[in-house]
């Protein structure tokens, strides 16, 4: 969440509790967002007296330093901020004057070697002040009054210094809370690394271009119940000794990629849809993959499988395609389900591999008391076939 702090304009504003100095070297950065109610459309940042002050008016910026009148500040070119529209004014100080910034653009110049002077910001020493939010006023690196920082509980408003500690204190301000606004907003990132003995990550939800990256699992480690939305990634890499990835769910053109399984690692239970992806290589020693279900013009690629792999339960629908290359002993791949032009290429395929039960959108091509039969429906009926003999039953 980020916060701001509201002043009226009226006689309301924040006590540094002694002058600060801008010196040379140092800039001055007020963030701040004007409101309605400024007197006169001015906006009036802060004075100490008529001869230290800075507000920026419709058509010009006013730097007085130790000054009278406009304050010997130059306007090459300025647009004043509109209400409601959020910015930021830079003061820089040099050895023979103070260049001023909107939005990191120069706008002019005040060729002076007086020092500026202060101890109070959002208020003038008389009559009206700056109505609108503060968000931040700092200087350089040695002071910094950071609203989100601060404490927004009821009480006196104070903005934390989260550099020197020196506090900004509100006055005349309300002390029920209401001046303090929330503004909302922030974002998620988790970085999980080195997790071991029985660590859990469970039931993480990452939206809007989240990562989630997790390295170096060891000992039973499990991440369970990822959803990722809008292009988010999840990279496991390196998992031993028994490790778990389940129940991922993957939705708008997100990959899962895991690579060097070793040791009875399962991926379970994997739902890719609309032109997902997962990439599953080099699988040795009895690993599975299960329940896998493509839709949507998804793809699945595995190679490179040995030593009783098991391919189980794969739903495709919607030009969805499985590739399978070089299985070798006894590997199996059972319960295919296939709809809407979707494909299965198999190949190089040795030692009493098994292809059984595929479904053909209802028409089952499988092997019935050690003969290959092709069942379908027939009026009402059951219509067997064997293909090599031609010979047809009826149930």
């Amino acid at each position: 969440m980020t916060w701001a702090v509201r002043t009226d304009g009226a006689n309301d504003y924040f006590d540094t509790g002694g002058s600060i100095t801008l010196f040379v070297g140092e800039s001055l950065y007020l963030d701040l967002t004007p409101e309605a109610g400024n007197s006169g459309g001015e906006y009036r940042l802060f004075s100490e007296s008529s001869t230290q002050l800075i507000s920026m008016r419709s058509t010009s910026v006013i730097l007085r330093v130790n000054q009278s009148g406009a304050g010997g500040l130059s306007v090459s070119s300025y647009t004043q901020p509109l209400v409601d529209q959020r910015f930021e004014l830079e003061i820089f100080r040099d050895a023979t004057g103070y260049d001023v910034y909107l939005d990191a653009v120069f706008i002019g110049r005040n060729a002076t070697t007086s020092a500026l002077v202060f101890n109070r910001f959002g208020g003038i020493y008389t009559g009206d002040g700056f109505a609108g939010l503060i968000h931040n006023v700092k200087i350089n690196s040695n002071i910094n009054w950071d609203a989100t920082a601060s404490s927004h509980t009821a009480g006196t408003p104070i903005l934390t210094d989260t550099i020197s500690a020196v506090n900004a204190t509100g006055v005349n301000m309300p002390t029920d809370g209401s001046a303090w606004v929330d503004l909302g907003g922030g974002g998620i990132s988790l970085t999980v690394d080195s997790l071991s003995q029985l660590q859990a990550i469970d039931q993480v939800t990452l939206t809007q271009n989240s990562i989630i990256s997790i390295g170096g699992l060891s000992q039973v480690q499990t991440v369970e119940q990822v959803t990722l939305q809008q292009s988010g990634t999840l990279s496991i890499n390196n998992l031993q000794q028994i490790q778990t990835i389940d129940q991922i769910n993957l939705t708008q053109a997100h990959i899962v990629s895991v690579n060097d399984l070793s040791q009875l690692q399962t991926i379970d239970q994997v739902s890719l849809n609309q032109g997902n992806t997962l990439s599953v290589n080099d699988t040795d020693q009895l690993q599975t993959v299960d329940q896998v279900n493509l839709s949507t013009a998804g793809t699945m690629a595995i190679n490179n499988a040995s030593q009783a792999q098991t391919l189980e339960q794969l739903v495709l629908a919607i030009a969805g395609t499985v590739a399978i290359n070089n299985l070798s002993q006894s590997q199996l791949l059972e319960q295919l389900n296939l709809t809407q032009a979707n494909v299965i290429s198999v190949d190089n395929l040795s030692q009493a591999q098994l292809l059984q039960s595929i479904n053909f959108n209802g028409v089952v091509v499988g092997y019935l008391q050690g003969a290959l039969t092709i069942v379908s429906a027939y009026n009402g009926s059951i219509k067997l076939t064997n293909p090599l003999t031609g010979e047809i039953r009826i149930l």
